[in-house]
């Protein structure tokens, strides 16, 4: 049994294993994040608000002008005199007031608005200024990771080739082997002798089974304790 050659293979799947990983966890990177996601909508949530105050500002304009005009017209009949009754004269004047008064109310709503607005666009420009940083450093990240994610592909494409060859070197027999083992054992099926340690559990290996590894390196030696091909070097 080709023992070297099983470890080989068992390199080239653990880095292809890490290369993988690596990449699902640059896929999940590339999203935007949480704090560009509340930027933006930061700066959205306050231009929904400037629009309503913009529209507040312009109907109670609208609103004092038309009161403006109504009292115009009042004032022109209370003193042009044409209205004589007395009973008249006293609703004419008391309608003038309390126009008077919903102006006041309008100007004090057009004057609320305006000062609102102006708070709003203060905040507007410093929460445009967070989300373009934000934006420009994660755009650089998503750049970085995508070179990275380059370079992994053309990595794992290489260790493939590399595994096609080690696989071809190996008998049916050695790979079913192989695979059994990787699949029971959390992907390892080989194992380095490490300072007569077991390179996977860590275990002491017997004396007796460290002999036997180096000692018949074409033989399948397992280790005790974890039960991996042991791999002598």
């Amino acid at each position: 049994m080709n023992i070297a050659k099983l470890y080989d293979l068992q390199k080239l799947d653990v880095n292809m294993e890490k290369v993988r990983r690596r990449v699902f966890q640059l896929r999940k990177a590339m999203g935007e994040t949480e704090k560009l996601i509340a930027a933006r909508n930061a700066v959205e949530s306050t231009e929904a608000e400037q629009h309503e105050w913009q529209s507040t500002q312009r109907d109670a304009e609208l609103q004092a002008q038309l009161l403006a005009q109504r009292i115009r017209e009042s004032e022109q009949r209370l003193m042009g005199g044409a209205v004589r009754n007395p009973k008249e004269l006293d609703s004419l004047q008391s309608s003038i007031e309390s126009m008077r008064r919903l102006r006041a109310e309008q100007d004090d709503r057009g004057l609320e608005a305006i000062q609102r607005l102006d708070e709003l666009a203060q905040r507007h420009e410093a929460e445009r200024a967070a989300l373009a940083e934000i934006e420009s450093a994660w755009q650089s990240k998503q750049e970085t990771i995508s070179e990275e994610e380059t370079k992994l592909k053309r990595v794992f494409g290489q260790l493939k080739r590399q595994r096609e060859s080690v696989v071809e070197a190996l008998d049916s027999a050695e790979i079913n082997l192989y695979d059994t083992l990787r699949e029971r054992k959390a992907g390892v099926a080989v194992a380095a002798v490490q300072n007569d340690l077991c390179g996977a559990c860590n275990v002491k290996l017997p004396t007796g089974v460290v002999s036997a590894v180096h000692t018949h390196p074409d033989e399948a030696v397992y280790c005790p304790s974890c039960g991996r091909i042991l791999y002598g070097g």
